[in-house]
């Protein structure tokens, strides 16, 4: 589900100081062996990530996917990568989503959602 209870980055803040402590946290969403577990078939587990999709789509979030490159490995998880990567591409032709990096996320949150750039 969602990490920390939030589908958008957040800067954390430090009890200690009173002050946002410098970091962007941009919490994930999903990873492999949690999408693993949603289902006992890869249909199943597809139906899971669109259903998860939709609902942060609709939320205006991020789906921010942990993916381990171990994951990738031909028969590894029950064939479950290839099955992710055809909907991902099918995701992918919605112009309304944004495919992109960690990085890319990061860049926006600096210097166009929260700044006067954003608003």
């Amino acid at each position: 589900g969602f990490r920390r209870g939030i589908c958008y980055p957040y800067h954390p803040f430090n009890f200690n100081s009173g002050e946002f402590a410098g970091l962007l946290e941009i919490p994930p969403i999903m990873m492999d062996y949690s999408l693993l577990l949603d289902g006992q078939s890869n249909n199943e587990r597809m139906k899971a990530f669109k259903k998860r999709a939709i609902s942060i789509k609709e939320k205006k979030g991020l789906f921010v996917i942990d993916w381990h490159s171990d994951s990738l490995s031909n028969g590894y998880m029950d064939n479950m990568t290839g099955s992710l990567l055809d909907e991902i591409e099918k995701i992918s032709e919605d112009e309304s989503c944004w495919l992109t990096s960690l990085s890319e996320i990061a860049n926006w949150c600096d210097n166009i959602r929260w700044t006067s750039a954003g608003d």
